[in-house]
């Protein structure tokens, strides 16, 4: 059963002089797509971890209650190698609390997942796989109990070859829920198919979406459903307020524009880097 009942506010204002209840902010990030700075093109371009990076270190100095998540496919979907080693390099100083593989980590060869995997093995999670990974994390922000979930769905694999060593499992058969808490699926996969799996597993209160590649918050059931954008073009900022037992979502993209200043310590990793296919390149 679950413990909170679900309303959601979607503005571009966030809360100010909250006097009651406990909040939670998450920074919400997915398809990167190792965007590591913006193309340069347009009167205001948007994206780039540079930017993401300032954007999350000034946001953590005003928001203490604040949890920094990537949900997935932060690197190329093509195996450029030295590109996409940069991009989770770039993790460590990023410093999310919480990472989800996402399918772009498949399609490379299995020694960056590998690296990746045993670099931040503490913060990252899968649930519905065959990898020794953390089935779940919890937070406890603001007396606010949190459990996060991850799936990768089977469906992205449709026209592309999923590896031997990947097994996904279809059916949430060994989750344990909070029922004191917030219950949180990070969702790598179409938005439809989202829709359909949270009408099944009516436990989750939010759901992030990855893979899909657009921004948008939708409702369904009594279940919150948050898009993850693409190119690093935008941070989803999710406030949740929580009173009792109720809990509100308010639900704001900033995009990332050149109001916002690059980090030069992201920019200095991908220096030099010189962009080819892994038939290209020997392994690393």
């Amino acid at each position: 059963m679950r413990a909170f009942s679900t309303t959601i506010l979607i503005s571009t204002i966030f809360f100010v002089n909250i006097l009651f209840g406990n909040k939670v902010s998450i920074l919400f990030t997915a398809n990167i797509n190792a965007t590591y700075q913006n193309c340069n093109c347009g009167s205001n371009p948007l994206g780039g971890i540079d930017r993401i990076k300032t954007y999350i270190d000034d946001f953590r100095k005003n928001n203490i209650n604040t949890i920094v998540i990537d949900g997935g496919n932060i690197c190329n979907s093509y195996p450029f190698i030295e590109l996409n080693n940069a991009v989770y390099k770039s993790l460590s100083l990023l410093n999310y609390d919480l990472l989800a593989p996402g399918v772009h980590l498949f399609f490379e060869n299995k020694n960056l997942y590998n690296q990746y995997s045993t670099k931040y093995y503490t913060d990252i999670i899968n649930s519905n796989s065959n990898l020794n990974l953390n089935k779940s994390k919890d937070f406890i922000i603001d007396n606010v109990k949190i459990r996060f979930f991850g799936y990768i769905s089977p469906d992205l694999f449709k026209y592309s070859a999923k590896p031997d060593w990947l097994i996904l499992n279809e059916d949430l058969v060994e989750y344990e829920y909070i029922l004191d808490g917030i219950n949180v699926l990070l969702y790598n996969g179409y938005l439809q198919n989202a829709q359909k799996l949270i009408k099944i597993y009516k436990n989750f209160d939010l759901l992030l979406l990855s893979s899909d590649q657009q921004e948008g918050i939708w409702k369904t059931g009594s279940s919150v459903i948050v898009g993850g954008g693409h190119d690093a073009e935008s941070i989803a900022v999710i406030e949740i307020l929580v009173e009792g037992k109720s809990a509100s979502y308010n639900v704001n993209y900033v995009k990332m524009d050149n109001s916002i200043t690059s980090d030069k310590s992201i920019l200095k990793l991908f220096q030099n880097i010189n962009i080819k296919s892994e038939t290209e390149k020997e392994e690393f």
